[in-house]
């Protein structure tokens, strides 16, 4: 994220979002098919009434975490 020119605080907030995606089905976020995708996107709203930003900020990491770490589109 350094090299994308990332604030350290972004780079921390997107690395919370990832750990809890790991957690979530207790898989690696490169092995979830895109229902389970699905569902990691919609429990924030469902389970805790998080804000745009707080959604918004969830799929960006996970963009982020798809599309410049493994290489390729979330829902592929």
């Amino acid at each position: 994220m350094q090299q994308h020119g990332f604030a350290v605080r972004t780079h921390q907030s997107h690395s919370r979002v990832v750990t809890v995606l790991a957690r979530f089905p207790r898989r690696s976020p490169a092995d979830l098919p895109k229902d389970d995708l699905q569902a990691d996107f919609d429990h924030p709203v469902r389970e805790r009434g998080s804000s745009s930003a707080g959604r918004r900020l969830h799929r960006l990491a996970v963009q982020f975490l798809f599309l410049h770490v493994l290489g390729r589109m979330p829902f592929d």
